[in-house]
């Protein structure tokens, strides 16, 4: 994926978190966490936030940080494998 790309991802995951009203919540790292759906978005668009500060620095962790965030999507429902593939394809 090219990084105008992974751009492009980040715009549109930032645009869905605001139009549906989530914070912004980080889940700890050095233990486990209950997490409820909600939860997990939010968690996701701290992700999201964060990813725009080192895509410049580190595209390699921007991609494994989108491909969390979109198995969280699948995971619950948002949305489905061939969804997120489309989504990901280029046209460059």
């Amino acid at each position: 994926m090219s990084k105008n790309k992974l751009i492009s991802l980040i715009k549109a995951y930032k645009y869905y978190f605001k139009l549906c009203n989530y914070s912004s919540i980080q889940f700890p790292i050095d233990r486990l966490v209950m997490f409820d759906r909600v939860n997990l978005m939010q968690h996701c668009y701290y992700m999201v936030l964060e990813m725009e500060k080192f895509i410049d620095k580190d595209i390699e962790k921007a991609h494994r940080w989108l491909g969390f965030i979109q198995g969280c999507f699948w995971s619950i429902g948002k949305s489905s494998i061939e969804e997120l593939r489309q989504l990901n394809m280029s046209y460059e």
